[in-house]
């Protein structure tokens, strides 16, 4: 009787273990929707820290270093590396050392910092056999998105405007210049003219009085 009541609760422990997370991984559009940062990088290595804990002392953090290899979503500089962090709950997923995976990961609470994503995203590695239609499908949402302005593109739109300002400079001071020749030939004309019609005027003057 003992041995059959601790079948049962052997059995009850491990269903709970194995229900304890369920859930259907979304789409990628709403996943893509869902997420602030999506990449693919390489877990460089995991370190774990037994003095920082998070939800419970037996709940340890894990911190993940990750070389990011290319870029979908979310950064404006993309980083060489970055430190994802990972607990230890029902959801979470494990992660290998040296291998690459497709990152959903979203920032928390509006700060840099991140968590590794659990096994409720569609995060996957390379030995998954969706892997190249999930890149392929990311670069179809990323080419389908309105372009980003990066720190780069920054640089060279404020060099592009103030080249644009220099050229209006250039133009203006040109302009100036044709003015102040263009009013001096005027001067000019209208002093000879006047010359002109005084020296006419004044003959006649002269001509009126001999005779």
């Amino acid at each position: 009787m003992l041995k059959n009541v601790l079948i049962v609760i052997v059995a009850l422990f491990i269903n709970s273990r194995i229900f304890a997370c369920i859930c259907l991984k979304p789409t990628l559009e709403k996943e893509w929707n869902y997420s602030s940062h999506i990449f693919t990088g390489k877990v460089i290595t995991i370190k774990q820290y037994s003095e920082i804990y998070l939800l419970g002392e037996n709940n340890h953090l894990d911190y993940l270093l990750i070389e990011i290899q290319q870029s979908f979503k979310g950064f404006y500089n993309i980083p060489k590396y970055i430190t994802l962090i990972k607990s230890h709950t029902s959801c979470d997923r494990n992660y290998e050392e040296n291998q690459v995976y497709i990152f959903y990961c979203s920032t928390f609470m509006g700060t840099e910092l991140m968590f590794a994503p659990d096994s409720c995203s569609r995060t996957i590695d390379t030995d998954h056999p969706d892997y190249t239609n999930e890149i392929i499908g990311l670069n179809k949402l990323r080419s389908n998105e309105p372009q980003t302005l990066n720190s780069k593109s920054y640089r060279i739109i404020e060099e592009r405007e103030l080249n644009n300002l220099r050229n209006d400079a250039i133009l203006s001071d040109e302009l100036l210049q044709k003015n102040k020749i263009l009013k001096t030939i005027f001067i000019t004309l209208a002093t000879v003219l006047a010359i002109i019609i005084l020296s006419f005027l004044y003959k006649k003057i002269f001509a009126s009085k001999s005779s």
